[in-house]
C-alpha cells in the first residue's frame, strides 16, 4: 500500500523452491497455520472470527531482554483457499503477537473492501494494559 493509501499491485508471483518438501508437510504447514486463526483455541481465533475472508497465519514474539517489551510478529495470507495477498507485520517493541495480528487484519480489511483505509488510519491506538511506556516519550 502507498502512503497515499492505494493499493500496489505491481508485483509478480515468484516461486523459488528453497528446499525439496514433501506435499503432506506443505500442507502440515499450511493446515496449522489455518487452525491458529481459524480454529477455535488458536492464538488469534477470536481476532479474525467471522472476519469475511479466511486468513492463515502464524503469531510469534521475539524477547529483546527483561526489560524491553517482546517483538510482536504476525506472517500470513489469504484467502486460505486461494492464496492472493500475504501480509507480514513486523512491530518492534510491540509486547504480543496478537498487536501484529491487529494490523495485518485491518490491512486485509483495505485489501479485501471489508473496511475504507481511512477509517482504518483514522483507528485508534493504545498501550496495553499494565505498560509502563510514557507514549508521549516514544
Amino acid at each position: 500500500m502507498s502512503k497515499e493509501g492505494k493499493v500496489i499491485d505491481n508485483n509478480a508471483i515468484v516461486n523459488h523452491v528453497l528446499a525439496d518438501f514433501k506435499e503432506s508437510t506443505w500442507d502440515s504447514v499450511w493446515e496449522g497455520m489455518n487452525s491458529v486463526v481459524n480454529a477455535p483455541g488458536g492464538s488469534v481465533y477470536q481476532l479474525f472470527k467471522n472476519f469475511g475472508v479466511t486468513v492463515a497465519g502464524k503469531t510469534g514474539t521475539s524477547q529483546i531482554s527483561k526489560v524491553n517489551p517482546n517483538n510482536a510478529l504476525f506472517v500470513s495470507f489469504a484467502p486460505f483457499e486461494d492464496p492472493e495477498i500475504s501480509v507480514t507485520a513486523v512491530i518492534p517493541r510491540g509486547y504480543t503477537s496478537l498487536r501484529a495480528a491487529e494490523l495485518a487484519k485491518d490491512i486485509y480489511k483495505v485489501y479485501f473492501g471489508l473496511d475504507d483505509a481511512e477509517n482504518v488510519i483514522e483507528g485508534e491506538v493504545t498501550l496495553p494494559e499494565g505498560s509502563n511506556i510514557d507514549a508521549a516519550s516514544e
